[in-house]
């Protein structure tokens, strides 16, 4: 068991929820949004790793997150990592119609209606969009680097 900086047990643990119990419900819809942005397996394995890893960072910070929440921001980095693999691709070769719809769409729009296509994150309002984005904006920080509030 690892433990906090001030001794309380820690470890990939969320106020009632495991994260590992988390990253194993959302990843059939991680996958599925990988596959929708035509991600190699090869690329796909390693942004499976990086999401386990990102998600144990952002639940220690946003303890407040519900399953739902760490679901929908999970699928959500999916899919923008997913459009940045796309866009860099379609720099160099024009993309087909489904991909050039895709890449058209906000990514936490995808995010979302992949979520509730597996039952495994809320159905959300386009106007709750920027909610998502100011999560996905917290977990980037550096955690080493004071906030300046």
């Amino acid at each position: 068991m690892t433990h906090t900086q001030n001794g309380r047990p820690g470890g990939d643990q969320a106020p009632g929820v495991r994260v590992s119990e988390v990253f194993r419900r959302a990843l059939p819809a991680i996958r599925a949004a990988l596959e929708e942005y035509r991600v190699p397996a090869s690329a796909a394995a390693s942004v499976e790793t990086d999401l386990a890893a990102w998600l144990i960072r952002f639940a220690r910070r946003n303890r407040d997150a519900s399953p739902e929440a760490q679901t929908l921001a999970l699928v959500s980095l999916a899919c923008s990592f997913g459009r940045g693999y796309q866009a860099r691709i379609s720099e160099t070769d024009t993309p087909d119609r489904k991909i050039a719809s895709l890449l058209a769409e906000n990514p936490e729009a995808v995010a979302a209606r992949i979520s509730a296509g597996f039952g495994c994150g809320p159905s959300m309002a386009p106007a709750r969009l920027d909610l998502w984005t100011r999560m996905r904006a917290l977990a980037r920080r550096d955690p080493d680097k004071p906030r300046s509030e």
